[in-house]
């Protein structure tokens, strides 16, 4: 697995633009796995408009938040972005210190298929079992 750093965005940039890949120890960090890099591919496979990978957290969930994944063409001035193989995944600033360290996978099981985030290194952090809720605050 490829470990990227964080470059925040210095202005709004549409889909097509490059995503610079930087690495630092001073930055936080999001793996994606070979996994999540495969459906991102997939996705951009059957849209031509080459959609990005957003990671937001919404109130909700059975521990007040709860992850969601979405498609968008966009970059906002205040992203914080992650490339692997060209798979591109975006998230907002103010989530890094909540997400830092974080694992994003895609998994495949009989009912569902989804990206699913873990912190493998975090004994402190606090979801449930479902995977998409997140102890807020």
């Amino acid at each position: 697995m490829l470990r990227l750093a964080f470059v925040a965005a210095r202005s709004s940039r549409a889909a097509s633009t490059s995503i610079k890949k930087v690495v630092s120890p001073d930055s936080g960090t999001v793996t994606m796995t070979d996994r999540c890099v495969e459906r991102i591919h997939h996705q951009n496979s059957i849209d031509d408009s080459q959609p990005i990978l957003r990671l937001k957290v919404v109130t909700g969930g059975c521990l007040g938040g709860k992850y969601e994944f979405v498609w968008e063409n966009t970059i906002q001035e205040d992203d914080v972005h992650f490339e692997k193989d060209g798979a591109r995944l975006v998230i907002n600033k103010n989530l890094m210190g909540m997400l830092s360290g974080s694992l994003i996978d895609f998994q495949e099981q009989m009912k569902a298929k989804t990206f699913q985030v873990m912190k493998p290194d975090d004994d402190s952090y606090q979801t449930c079992s479902c995977g998409s809720s997140v102890q807020l605050g």
